[in-house]
């Protein structure tokens, strides 16, 4: 087998599962509220790189184009993206883009918020 495809394969049995992170905050009603997140390949990091110098808009951009339902819908759209801005608190969007990303590119996103 070729590096690339186990590369690959390791990648589809990653996006198999993907990371289920729970957000109490947003819980109605005693129901656990949940996303789930597959990891970033490169073009996605590309895609939210290029919002580095805005923390926010990063933080935003990544909820848009990774949180989805249990059945891999997105959670969020593009039209969504000022509310998730203005409208929705930063801590709770900080600790969930956290996980998204992971511990070792927290870093990434704290070293734009600080630019």
């Amino acid at each position: 087998m070729k590096a690339i495809e186990r590369a690959r394969a390791h990648y589809e049995r990653l996006a198999a599962e993907p990371k289920k992170i729970a957000v109490p905050e947003w819980s109605e009603d005693g129901e656990e509220f949940l996303i789930y997140a597959t990891p970033l390949t490169l073009n996605e990091r590309a895609k939210i790189a290029r919002f580095a110098k805005n923390p926010q808009e990063m933080a935003a951009e990544l909820l848009i184009l990774k949180a989805t339902d249990a059945a891999g819908k997105p959670l969020f759209s593009k039209e969504e993206k000022f509310d998730l801005m203005r409208g929705v608190c930063s801590d709770v969007i900080a600790r969930i883009t956290t996980e998204i990303v992971g511990a070792s590119d927290a870093q990434i996103v704290e070293d734009a918020e600080k630019n």
